[in-house]
């Protein structure tokens, strides 16, 4: 269920992406979803016993993440490549919330 539920968000962002009233250039949710240890939590998936998992759990890595390195640098090179910038770092910034999954 929770494999489930992270590919619709991690869809949800990528349509929110794609959306023209978004107002987003990269998907908003793959680096939160990293900083949260998603990623690492995706990778241990790809381990389970149940086979269709671990083919869940690769694609959703494939999909949004780039499937090799650090799936942070992979979020923030796609916004580099969209002519994006990432609003809310530096000084100032708010501190983010913590996901757990």
């Amino acid at each position: 269920v929770a494999l489930h539920a992270s590919g619709g968000v991690l869809a949800a962002g990528e349509q929110l992406a794609r959306s023209s009233r978004g107002g987003v250039c990269s998907n908003p949710f793959t680096l939160p979803f990293a900083e949260a240890f998603g990623v690492e939590k995706l990778e241990e998936l790809q381990q389970h016993p149940n086979p269709a998992v671990g083919r869940r759990a690769a694609a959703l890595l494939d999909r949004y993440f780039g499937g090799v390195g650090d799936a942070m640098d992979a979020s923030e090179d796609a916004a580099a490549a969209d002519g994006c910038a990432f609003t809310g770092g530096g000084e100032g910034r708010e501190p983010r919330a913590v996901y757990v999954f």
